[in-house]
């Protein structure tokens, strides 16, 4: 009966101790959820660009991803090439008042225009949009006909007179820029969202 009387003290007992040792760990667990600070809200990281590594640039801008000088020589050849085809065209047209040694005024304002203007408002020739490439100032930004006029009146003469060395020099420039680049300010860059379907794709995998 001892012994039994002894056993049930001691089960009472921890019962107990169990009891008020939960009671302060509930007490405890309530204080720390008082005295937590409130979680601080965290900003939603910047859009990344999925063509680089750099955050996205706002809208009508674009990222400083020089092209290359092998996708600028093919915009070249394509401008080239379709400029030779607008002066056929005009001088069958004209009965031969375009593209001849008497009409040389007029294929100046031919030839200036098809760089200058499409340059100027889009910041790019049908060549460099099949190519995937676009001229941009040092904003990011389509240069404007008042940058444009001086890169392809002044900057393409000096490049092409001292013996193209000023296009050659894209190649070895850290920035890639032709001596016209360097005179206007202006930058050539990939543009992802341009080229042809088919062309385009072929040159930006080559590229």
């Amino acid at each position: 009966m001892r012994v039994r009387g002894c056993w049930a003290r001691l089960s009472w007992g921890s019962l107990v101790s169990r009891s008020r040792s939960g009671r302060r760990d509930k007490k405890a667990v309530r204080h720390r959820k008082r005295a937590r600070p409130a979680s601080a809200v965290v900003p939603a990281p910047a859009p990344h660009d999925p063509e680089g590594d750099s955050p996205a640039v706002e809208p009508g801008r674009y990222r400083r991803d020089l092209a290359s000088p092998f996708r600028r020589f093919y915009a070249w050849i394509i401008d080239v090439g379709m400029l030779m085809l607008i002066l056929v065209v005009l001088n069958r047209v004209t009965n031969g008042n375009i593209a001849s040694a008497e009409s040389a005024p007029q294929d100046i304002i031919i030839f200036l225009g098809y760089f200058i203007l499409p340059t100027g408002i889009w910041g790019r020739t049908l060549g460099k949009w099949v190519a995937g490439i676009v001229v941009v100032d040092s904003e990011g930004r389509t240069p404007g006909v008042g940058v444009a006029i001086p890169r392809e009146v002044v900057g393409k003469v000096v490049s092409y007179a001292g013996f193209l060395l000023g296009l050659v020099w894209i190649a070895f420039d850290r920035d890639r820029q032709g001596w016209h680049d360097k005179i206007a300010g202006t930058y050539v860059v990939n543009d992802p969202g341009a080229g042809a379907p088919i062309l385009g794709k072929i040159w930006r995998r080559l590229g």
